[in-house]
């Protein structure tokens, strides 16, 4: 500490001067100094300005703190702080503290009366830490790279700078148009020309059937291994599907999640034999064979991140090693204890055997590879299969890449940008409260950042707690506490509708109806950019797509004039631009 007052004092007053410059702070792992310095950014042609650390110049266990006063903030003062989870933190706190690891998407916003600024993170994104602190009203933003390990590449990080009016649309707009030029991401229009499947994905609803699960134990074998949890049976899902067709759904996305031996999450790697329980292989070709009888796609769920040593087909050659060597774990779910798996050893073992076995059971559409994209990656530190973090990420997309040669598409739980390349569809983007982001105080708002950058590339589900949006839950939080919000909140975000359930009777069967009307006046918008999102009023927000099109959904009690018509409190209203002939 010492030698950074000394270093500072040095530099005296230039080290500040420029309240654009971006400080560096370095500290090393069981060392207490650190040294600062100011970071010398260099003009790109795309008018960023880059700031580089090399590899070579990165030492083993280096913790490397950036920030800028440009950045800081107080309370009462205009702007923002923009996380890559969406959530918006404006300078309204006295105190707290809030941080985020850098998935799903690697760039952060800044706007305040000093600067404006998008920052793309172009390396070392997983590595990442974008946190704030605030203490007696003044917010300061840093954005910290935890090297535990030797640098594998360069810190590259380019900043925009927009004027002082720009909005967080304006920085999703950017963001996206790097990811297309930059990383060749193909929008879906494009990709669904190719793709019959992926098309018909794009204007259907989807719903997936839990058909059971076992008690969440820790150890199991085969002498103690309980039984899953009957939920819904093939037999019962293939009817529930008939009683959908003959109220007027003419077409469906279906997911059978825990087909596989234990129910969901039971005995993963291991899928064989199909769960007797819930019908067996019979029953689940009979459930296929209907679904697709009535014009619905049907595909099934796996999980290769996960492995249970209840499995049949168990290794520990399977298994993410840490830096010690010991066996990377998890949490305890239906097949006990989590090991968390390699991917290249689950593409070496386990990955086109299982799926030449699911794809003979006439499985057809967006196949369903459950976690990747909504846990934390590693890296692994086997002697046998040792992967760096940016070489982990890679075989998780090789992996994803060829399931979607194999089958129609691929799909997983989020949304994260290492796989958009190969995603086509993503479960849900936050599991607000819980994660991406957790409930904090200083979280002043939700937005659409997500959406902003990808709807019209991958298809998705806004929320956790936008599934099943107009089904009555118990969940109490308070903008998800109703099913008018919910369903109000999946338009405002442009969100694909989705149900996950364990059960079907005539109630549910009846609000999938609803919704299945109610989003055929919106499918078309899958295919459009999101291009702006701005509040109109208190609870009253505009969603603006590439083609023209607008909704504007009311979450007040009070009507809302917009171009010459009135939507009505908690409800929505869809304009069509003039040369929009889409039903």
């Amino acid at each position: 500490m010492r030698f950074t007052l000394i270093l500072l004092t040095i530099l005296g007053s230039s080290l500040f001067a420029d309240t654009g410059s971006i400080i560096k702070t370095e500290k090393i792992r069981g060392n207490k100094n650190s040294t600062s310095s100011v970071c010398t950014l260099e003009a790109r042609p795309d008018g960023a300005k880059r700031l580089r650390i090399p590899m070579s110049e990165i030492k083993n266990g280096a913790k490397i703190t950036l920030g800028s006063n440009n950045w800081n903030a107080e309370k009462g003062e205009e702007g923002w702080y923009l996380y890559p989870t969406g959530a918006l933190l404006r300078f309204t706190n006295t105190n707290g503290t809030i941080s985020g690891r850098f998935n799903p998407i690697s760039m952060f916003g800044v706007k305040t009366p000093r600067t404006c600024t998008l920052a793309i993170l172009k390396s070392l994104y997983y590595e990442c830490n974008l946190v704030c602190n605030v203490k007696d009203g003044k917010y300061e933003l840093k954005l910290i790279a935890n090297l535990k390990y030797p640098a594998y590449e360069d810190l590259v990080i380019d900043f925009y700078d927009f004027p002082p009016e720009a909005s967080y649309s304006d920085m999703g707009r950017k963001y996206r148009q790097w990811q297309i030029d930059e990383r060749g991401v193909v929008p879906l229009r494009e990709r669904a020309k190719k793709r019959p499947a992926l098309a018909k994905s794009a204007e259907n609803m989807l719903l997936r059937f839990q058909h059971g699960c076992k008690p969440f134990m820790e150890v199991q074998t085969p002498e103690n291994e309980p039984d899953p949890k009957i939920f819904i049976t093939f037999e019962q899902a293939a009817e529930a599907l008939k009683k959908l067709k003959a109220t007027g759904v003419e077409s469906l996305d279906v997911h059978t999640v825990g087909w596989n031996k234990g129910g969901h999450d039971g005995r993963y790697p291991q899928l064989f034999p199909v769960e007797p329980l819930f019908g067996g292989e019979e029953k689940l070709r009979e459930l296929i064979n209907t679904a697709q009888k009535l014009g619905y796609q049907i595909t099934c769920h796996t999980n290769y991140n996960d492995a249970y040593k209840i499995a049949d087909c168990w290794t520990e050659d399977l298994i993410l090693r840490k830096a010690d060597g010991s066996m990377r774990t998890g949490a305890i779910y239906g097949g006990g204890r989590v090991y968390l798996c390699c991917p290249t050893q689950v593409m070496k073992l386990l990955l086109n055997k299982d799926m030449d076995a699911i794809k003979k059971l006439g499985f057809k559409g967006i196949h369903h590879i459950d976690v990747i994209t909504c846990a934390f990656l590693h890296p692994c530190f086997s002697k046998e299969h040792p992967l760096n973090m940016k070489e982990s990420l890679e075989a998780w997309g090789e992996i994803m890449r060829r399931c979607g040669e194999k089958f129609d598409g691929f799909s997983s739980e989020s949304g994260a940008d290492f796989a958009i390349k190969y995603l086509d569809f993503a479960y849900y983007i936050s599991a607000y409260p819980k994660y991406y982001p957790s409930k904090n105080d200083l979280i002043s708002e939700l937005v659409p950042i997500w959406q902003i950058i990808y709807h019209g590339i991958v298809l998705s589900n806004p929320f956790r707690l936008t599934s099943e949006a107009n089904f009555e839950k118990k969940d109490k939080t308070p903008m998800f506490a109703d099913k008018t919000s919910r369903v109000l909140k999946l338009v405002e975000f442009g969100g694909r509708p989705c149900y996950y359930v364990r059960s079907m009777n005539d109630k549910s069967i009846n609000s999938i109806k609803q919704m299945y009307d109610m989003y055929q006046a919106l499918k078309y918008l899958q295919y459009e950019f999101m291009d702006e999102h701005k509040a109109l009023a208190p609870s009253v927000y505009l969603t603006r797509y590439s083609d023209g099109s607008e909704t504007v959904v009311n979450y007040s009690g009070d009507k809302f004039p917009y171009r010459g018509r009135v939507v009505n409190p908690q409800s929505f209203e869809l304009f069509k631009p003039a040369n929009n002939s889409a039903n």
